[in-house]
């Protein structure tokens, strides 16, 4: 369960450009089925790439507290999972 929750996105590309590719080679090879295959390959990987966080520019805890300092905020956590 945890695999498929941390690598849904990839799972689910995967089985969609596989649908799309049985729905499109079904009745022969065409050029532009392979177009709208690239398309959605391409799409799918810009979109992981601009999607996806990287790292953070802070790794402690007290790192955080020196920026703060005593005033209040608002701090929000993300997790990629």
């Amino acid at each position: 369960m945890a695999y498929s929750n941390q690598h849904s996105f990839t799972i689910t590309s995967f089985l969609g450009v596989i649908f799309l590719g049985f729905l499109t080679f079904r009745d022969g090879l065409q050029p532009m089925d392979l177009v709208g295959l690239v398309a959605l390959i391409g799409g799918l990987v810009i979109a992981f790439s601009l999607l996806r966080t990287g790292e953070s520019s802070i790794d402690e805890a007290d790192e955080v507290l020196s920026l703060i300092g005593t005033r209040p905020i608002l701090l929000e956590f993300y997790s990629n999972y």
